[in-house]
């Protein structure tokens, strides 16, 4: 356990020993003292850790110079964790580094010879430059004046301290009102006879009727002639012969009646006499006064449970774990370790109790250096297979001694109320100085399988996720094969927490060491990986976790490469980065080539509305329809919800009027005013609203008409491009591509169909045409115009084809973007969809994505440099390298990861440049004499 002392002992290690060898011996040459372990507060001071860090800063000058390095020494106080009064104890500090060290420093760190230890150790830590000082330069601080006595100096010859002298002196460095007025000296401090203040004299309760000549007389004043020290006219001599003391104040007493003074009237009845032992207490024999617990509150319940822990007693412990585990839940955010010395100590030893209650036959051990011995003095075992084959106790699961439940009970409570308190940031940093919580977490993670220890094994696991962040990696080999055999466990939730704190070894270090994982055997490499394919995001992440710091190391990947299935993986990795990708809201918004100005809210949109003309296809399907959905079916047609669109409600009836308006006679249409009420119902962002203006306008506010109508299933019709002569585009649509194509014959071209339903293109006037489709320039010239046959068939080429041999087709379309622009008509700017995975509060990325892109980038990192990486690197025959073998199958996948994903666009770009390089660096090395091979991944062919 911990020493018995309050302040932290110094951690024993050889280069603390030869250090202080050193130091002594270069005091005992010098003829000074020498303090190995000072006491600054309630903390012994580590005197190599404060020599390391001081020169670490330049020496002793360096860190006093005021100038350059202000509160350096409180600095220090704050890092060796000296105690809340950091400006107090930071001169205590600077003090002991000074009697100790500061000569040794001078001497073996600036190979110069130090200062006499009249002007070194036998002066005060104040101040700084001690390398410059010299019996000539240095000026000692000035003796204090010796206040003379009847007239005469005292002659023994012996100097008053400040204290002594009652002179009031500055002890931590600072500058007092004496220190800043140099060595200019003042008078003494002027001294006067106490005189006590009688004036508020206490007054009784029945003044009048108490009131003595003795006390009249006391309320009159008796100021005695105090002389008054001036320019040595009177001295301190004359005041002390003149002094008399006052006469005593006789002082006004009431009798009080007590059983004493009055026995008869504190007699008991004796008609009670048979119920004097319900209400007489009984007097202890040698106790007389207050009966025990009147009048205090005693201890509170925080050194209540810590002195119950500690005695020993089983009723007085169970006490005590009840209490702290209620404290734990309830107040374990502010319970402190350090502010109850030995709570710490108390709790892990009631936790080793469990090696008592499951091993029957387990000898006595000691402890010598931290290593457990047995009787004989022979180092024991590793706790790891001290539980390998217990010898149970011959027990069922559902029988136990009344004792032994009781027992284990206190052992468990103990372990939930450590498991609640390390939790905290601050506990959990004060026992890790502690070599025994090691042990503990060991004897917890390595007990057997029962049901009698699984609450044990829970609170183990979960403690070391809190405390292997304070251990090396290195130096925890028992604590590292424990954890090892529960990442292989059933139980899930023993599995996440394992995993987790292997992973957290040495992350709370100065600097951070990173464990680096070589002796995880191939089996939990292997499980780890396979998790990734289950539907747990916590098992996910957590493997991922794992495989993060497992590739990290070259060596670590090599194995990967020979022992698991790398490429299957990381196919696996390449779909996780797309995990839970939801639709960027903020980023999908079309974007328009050209950004127009919004109009003001005053000045409606319906002013600059186009309604596109619905063609007769779709008039024959909307009058299949009867009101009112034939014109929701309509208005779903020819519109669409926007937030920002709007149109006049006259315009919009007009625009129905003009398209059915002709069919009325034979279906009905709706009133202007059930129309209007239907558009509210049809849309229902769609809403009424007045512009009031001079002249008040009537609006729709929500819907936006359509640049292309779609028809009562939702899909689009194409849009003609021819340009008339006007230059405007042809206003008409078309469903079906021949359609379209019979549409630009007949209407464009003049062309008619004969008598048996076919195009005679041959009737045509004989004039010659231009494709004036889009901004096509076939035909453009006069010599180059042909006729309206050549033209027909030419413009074929500009739409979609429907024919069973389009695939064939496609490739050789030479306008195919202009084919297809009455699918694209409406997006006049660009709409790829962004999206978005796990974020934090500050918009970085988080979660399976992030893990998956940081493993992908150490495979691609470290492969390079792994012997099997090199060795193909190194072989000529072999013109693809590994790299790009196992990342060329995900190619696609990972571009468009970096252009749909925004929250991994920090680190996608160089995952791609990775494998872009490795690539690159291995063609430019396969390259033989009068061989080509292919582009690097990513060029252009």
């Amino acid at each position: 356990m911990a020493p018995s002392s309050r302040a932290p002992s110094i951690e024993p290690r050889p280069e603390y020993d030869e250090f202080i060898a050193k130091v002594q011996k270069f005091h005992l040459q010098r003829g000074t003292e020498f303090e190995p372990a000072p006491r600054v507060g309630n903390h012994r001071v580590d005197l190599l850790r404060l020599y390391e860090r001081v020169t670490s800063e330049g020496g002793y000058d360096a860190v006093s110079d005021t100038r350059a390095n202000k509160l350096a020494w409180r600095k220090l106080g704050e890092e060796f964790r000296l105690g809340s009064q950091i400006p107090t104890l930071a001169f205590t500090l600077k003090t002991a580094y000074y009697k100790n060290l500061v000569a040794y420093e001078i001497k073996n760190l600036h190979n110069e010879e130090p200062p006499p230890k009249e002007i070194v150790e036998e002066q005060s830590a104040r101040g700084g430059d001690v390398r410059k000082r010299t019996l000539d330069n240095y000026e000692r601080p000035p003796k204090r004046e010796v206040i003379p006595v009847n007239g005469f100096e005292d002659d023994s010859g012996n100097e008053k301290t400040s204290k002594q002298e009652g002179i009031e002196t500055d002890e931590h460095g600072g500058l007092g009102a004496r220190s800043s007025r140099g060595n200019l000296r003042e008078a003494p401090p002027q001294r006067q006879i106490f005189q006590s203040d009688l004036s508020a004299a206490r007054a009784t309760r029945n003044l009048g009727q108490y009131t003595t000549n003795a006390v009249s007389n006391s309320l009159q004043t008796l100021t005695p002639s105090v002389p008054t020290m001036s320019n040595g006219n009177t001295s301190i001599s004359d005041a002390l012969r003149d002094y008399e003391p006052k006469p005593p104040i006789p002082m006004a007493l009431k009798p009080v009646s007590t059983p004493a003074t009055h026995p008869d009237a504190f007699k008991p009845d004796p008609s009670h006499n048979s119920d004097r032992k319900s209400f007489i207490r009984v007097q202890q024999p040698g106790r007389a006064g207050i009966p025990p617990g009147c009048g205090s509150t005693g201890p509170s319940i925080y050194m209540r449970t810590l002195f119950s822990l500690k005695s020993g007693i089983l009723d007085e412990q169970e006490f005590a774990l009840h209490h702290l585990v209620k404290i734990s839940f309830e107040r374990g955010d502010k319970y402190r370790f350090a502010n109850f010395p030995g709570m710490a100590e108390a709790l892990m030893t009631k936790v080793f109790e469990i090696e008592t209650l499951m091993n029957v036959e387990k000898k006595k051990s000691a402890s010598i250096n931290g290593y457990h011995t047995d009787a004989s003095g022979n180092v024991a075992h590793s706790d790891v297979n001290r539980f390998a084959n217990p010898k149970k106790r011959k027990l069922s699961d559902r029988i136990e001694p009344e004792e032994f439940s009781r027992r284990l009970q206190q052992v468990k409570e103990a372990g939930l109320t450590f498991r609640n308190l390390i939790i905290q940031e601050e506990n959990a940093d004060y026992v890790s100085n502690y070599p025994e919580c090691r042990r503990m977490l060991v004897v917890l993670l390595s007990l057997p399988d029962s049901s009698q220890t699984t609450e044990l094994k829970h609170h183990g696991v979960e403690i070391a996720e809190q405390m292997t962040r304070y251990y090396p990696p290195s130096d925890n080999q028992d604590l590292f094969r424990a954890l090892l055999r529960h990442v292989e466990s059933d139980d899930r939730g023993m599995l996440l927490v394992a995993v987790r704190a292997i992973c957290r070894f040495g992350s709370a270090l100065q600097p951070q060491q990173t464990a680096r994982l070589n002796a995880v055997p191939t089996s939990v490499i292997r499980m780890l990986c396979n998790y990734l394919l289950v539907e747990d995001e916590e098992l996910r992440i957590a493997g991922l976790d794992f495989i993060y710091q497992f590739t990290a190391v070259p060596e670590n990947v090599d194995r990967m490469l020979h022992e698991v299935e790398v490429e299957s993986h990381i196919k696996q990795l390449t779909r996780l980065l797309m995990y839970c990708a939801k639709p960027n809201n903020e980023r999908d918004a079309p974007r328009p080539v050209t950004q127009q100005p919004k109009p003001a809210p005053s000045e409606p949109q319906s002013q600059e509305v186009v309604i596109p003309k619905i063609p007769q296809d779709l008039v024959d399907q909307l009058l299949g329809f009867d009101e009112p959905e034939r014109s929701s079916q309509w208005l779903k047609s020819c519109f669409h919800e926007s937030p920002e669109g709007d149109i006049t409600q006259i315009a919009l009836w007009q625009a129905y009027q003009k398209a059915l308006g002709a069919y009325e006679l034979q279906r009905p249409m709706l009133a202007a005013k059930d129309f209007i009420t239907n558009v509210s119902t049809t849309f229902n962002g769609a809403q009424a609203q007045v512009i009031h203006q001079p002249a008040p306008r009537f609006i729709i506010k929500g819907i936006k008409a359509r640049m292309i109508p779609v028809n009562t299933k939702g899909n689009p019709y194409m849009r003609c491009l021819w340009h008339l002569e006007d230059d405007k585009e042809c206003s008409e649509f078309a469903a079906q591509p021949i359609t379209m194509w019979e549409h630009i014959v007949s209407t464009h071209l003049n062309a008619s169909k004969d008598v048996n339903g076919k195009w005679d293109i041959t009737k045509a006037d004989a004039r010659r045409y231009s494709c004036k489709w889009a901004d096509c320039k076939r035909f453009e010239t006069a010599a180059n115009k042909a006729d309206a046959f050549t033209v027909g068939v030419h413009m074929k080429t500009h739409l979609p084809d429907a024919s069973e041999r389009a695939h064939l087709r496609k490739k050789h379309n030479r306008n195919e973007p202009l084919a297809d622009r009455q699918q694209q008509a409406p997006a006049k700017s660009s709409s790829w969809q962004s999206l978005t995975t796990m974020a934090d509060d500050r918009g970085d990325a988080t979660g399976l994505p992030l893990l998956s892109v940081l493993v992908l980038r150490n495979l691609a990192r470290n492969i390079p440099k792994t012997s099997t990486g090199m060795k193909k690197a190194r072989n000529g025959d072999d013109q693809e390298s590994l790299v790009s073998r196992l990342f060329l199958p995900v190619r696609e996948q990972l571009y468009h990861a970096m252009t749909h994903n925004a929250s991994l666009n920090r680190y996608l770009p160089d995952l791609i440049r990775d494998v872009e390089v490795r690539k690159e660096a291995v063609v430019d090395t396969a390259v033989g004499d009068g061989e080509h091979t292919m582009p690097a991944f990513g060029t252009a062919y």
